[in-house]
Order: structure tokens, then sequence, then C-alpha cells
């Protein structure tokens, strides 16, 4: 891990280094000790590593212990808070299949299926971008239609069995995304019905 770092590195310059790994809180305790037994041309200012971030991917951070919570968490690093580290993971599903092609290649002809396969992937992803940012205000629309009516039931009247008294006319509609038809939701719609 030290060499795949420390040459990746190499001649690039760099405003904030974020390195995300599995087992960071282990790897990275002595890693500024480590770096001087590598040659001098892969060694990297020491000026670098001061402001180097070390995080841990959400999904393997649950089976570190608190201390890794607070110290290598994404949701604690400012503007990191969101991103969850794991699209290289997602990608062996993908990829794996294909390995048992590239291992008879050439290391030339493997470079460029790859190549293509993480080009295939990206473009799938740009292009369902459109689909998913389609679909947001029809989920947030949902997601508002149940909040209204949980802070209805909360607030409804003691006395009443539920919130129907309380709701007076309001119904929650449900938007069919690939047709983009609404229709009045019944109760159990929501999963919410009494």
């Amino acid at each position: 891990m030290d060499f795949v770092v420390l040459f990746t590195l190499l001649n690039v310059f760099v405003m904030q280094l974020v390195l995300s790994y599995d087992i960071i809180c282990q790897w990275a305790r002595n890693f500024s000790t480590r770096i001087p037994q590598f040659p001098p041309w892969m060694r990297i200012s020491p000026e670098l590593f001061i402001n180097t971030k070390y995080v841990i991917p959400k999904f393997h951070i649950h089976g570190h212990g608190s201390k890794c919570h607070f110290k290598f968490s994404l949701n604690f690093l400012k503007w990191s808070a969101r991103t969850n580290g794991e699209d290289i993971e997602r990608w062996w599903a993908h990829i794996n299949p294909v390995s048992m092609s590239t291992k008879e290649m050439s290391p030339g002809a493997r470079h460029d299926v790859l190549d293509d396969h993480a080009a295939a992937w990206n473009f799938r992803k740009i292009v369902n971008f459109g689909a998913f940012f389609f679909s947001l205000p029809y989920k947030y629309h949902l997601i508002f239609s149940l909040q209204i009516r949980f802070r209805l039931t909360l607030s409804a009247p003691k006395g009443t069995q539920d919130a129907s008294e309380a709701r007076g006319t309001f119904q929650p509609t449900h938007c069919d995304i690939s047709s983009r038809n609404c229709q009045k939701m019944g109760e159990d719609d929501h999963g919410l019905g009494s």
C-alpha cells in the first residue's frame, strides 16, 4: 500500500489529500516514518502529510471500534459527510466476471479491455443521472406527504382514534415516475395505514 500511494503521488500537485482505505486506522499509524525507507525519488515532502486526512469508507467503518468512528469517519470530515467512499467496491461486481477473459490477454489488450469497461461503467452512471434527478421531485413529494401525515397524527386531539379527524381534507398523492401520473393514495399505500 505504501508503494501504491507514493508512486501515485509522484509529480502530482496536491492541495489536500484524503486517503480512504478499509484499515486506514492501522496503515496510517506510522506512514510518515516508513517514507524514508523508499528511494529518494519516491519520497513525498512531509508537509503534504501534515494536512492529509485519513478516512474509512462507510460500509467498512461499522467493523471498527468507537475510536475509529470518531477519528476516521467521513461524517466528521468537512465537505465529505455524504460521501460513502465505496464506489470502487461497487465496480468490482461488474468487473470481476471480466477477469475470466482478461487473464488470458497480453498486458496491452488487458489494459484496453479494462479501460473500456471502466469508461462504460462511468458512462452508464452519467446517463442514469437524468432518471435519478428526474425522480427526485416525486420522491420529495412522497416524503413531504408522509411528514405532513405524521405531524398531523402527532397533533391529533386527545380522544380521537387516529388523525383522520385532524387531517381534514389532506390526501397525499402517489406519483408514478415512469408514466408521470399522479393519483390519490389509499390509507395503506404509504405503509402507515391504520
